[in-house]
């Protein structure tokens, strides 16, 4: 019962952040001194990870890997948990999302979970440079990380 109550909050809080007006997003990290680089300034959405776990320190106590796990939930980042991982690709692969190839995404996730990361990093930074957007250095760092 108190892991399925905790995985409700962890699933709930990782979020917290998703829905705030990105100028709010921007403002709520300068008022807490939270850092903005360029990337995350130019696409505040990307915020709400790194709000949501500032939020679940202060508000709710949570746990050093929880918090990095909501923070970087979204980019991923370079020598991942666990538990980052596992937070990631459950992100990516939540109803929400419209992968084609999510049932694989799923199956790879089951059986390889590195490799599940690595595929869904270098899918996503694809994408996004075949769409002429930039990348977040952390996605970058985690995919070299997961080429070694």
């Amino acid at each position: 019962m108190w892991i399925k109550k905790r995985q409700d909050w962890f699933g709930i809080v990782h979020d917290l952040a998703k829905e705030m007006p990105n100028d709010e997003k921007l403002a709520y990290c300068q008022k807490n001194h939270l850092q903005v680089d360029e990337i995350e300034r130019l696409n505040p959405g990307l915020l709400h990870g790194k709000i949501a776990a500032h939020m679940a320190k202060k508000e709710f106590g949570f746990s050093e890997d929880l918090c990095s796990a909501i923070q970087y939930h979204t980019t991923a980042k370079e020598n991942m948990s666990q538990l980052d991982k596992i937070m990631y690709v459950a992100d990516m692969t939540s109803d929400d999302r419209q992968f084609s190839n999510k049932p694989y995404i799923v199956e790879l996730g089951n059986k390889e979970l590195d490799e599940c990361v690595k595929y869904i990093l270098k899918v996503g930074i694809s994408q996004r440079m075949a769409q002429n957007k930039k990348i977040h250095l952390n996605s970058i760092k985690a995919l070299n990380y997961f080429m070694q």
